[in-house]
């Protein structure tokens, strides 16, 4: 049962370490990182009635 309660708080400790950003460094960000997509894979990836 002790096992149980420790992996327990070792579960919500991992969360607990986090940066808040702001939507507008997060939009930074992700252009910065987001390779664009070609045609070709975006109809590989989409899957039926999908809207891209």
């Amino acid at each position: 049962m002790i096992d149980k309660i420790s992996r327990g708080k070792q579960m919500t400790n991992e969360f607990l370490h986090f940066e808040k950003i702001s939507r507008q460094t997060w939009q930074s960000l992700h252009r910065k990182t987001t390779p664009p997509l070609t045609e070709e894979e975006l109809e590989s990836i989409k899957s039926f009635n999908d809207q891209i």
